[in-house]
């Protein structure tokens, strides 16, 4: 019986290019192959218009030095303006600006399945109805 190796990192949108330095070493030279590693990675908040999600996963892929991931996840279910040059865009009261623009998570969610670099199998995982049925559940506790 076969287990695949499964690590869990928490990773700032801003530290992947560290990451991926020790994927390539981990990958290469290290000797662990990466079909027995698991990677998740998380469309950030200011690219959920789905003009946006391509070029988002291709720069995580790029900056992790990967060419697929195995599951690409929202990451949180608010969206933030894009376009201002920041992860975290506020007014001068230190308050979110969020997206009034934004599409619903099921138009990000099918642009996230049409990306090239996530695995065939990782599109299935995660349902805009299950997101919806997590969210219920958190909302009631």
């Amino acid at each position: 019986w076969y287990q695949r190796r499964v690590r869990e990192a928490v990773v700032s949108t801003q530290s992947t290019g560290e990451i991926g330095e020790s994927f390539a070493k981990m990958f290469g030279e290290g000797g662990i192959k990466r079909e027995d590693i698991f990677i998740t990675s998380k469309l950030w908040n200011t690219f959920h218009r789905a003009d946006e999600v391509e070029a988002a996963c291709d720069t995580t892929l790029k900056n992790l030095q990967l060419d697929h991931l195995d599951l690409y996840l929202i990451h949180w279910p608010i969206a933030l303006v894009p376009g201002m040059d920041t992860l975290f865009p506020m007014d001068d009261d230190k308050r979110m600006f969020m997206d009034s623009k934004a599409p619903p998570f099921s138009e990000t969610w099918a642009a996230m399945g049409e990306t090239g670099g996530v695995e065939e199998s990782a599109r299935t995982l995660v349902s805009p109805t299950s997101i919806s049925l997590r969210l219920k559940r958190f909302w009631l506790c």
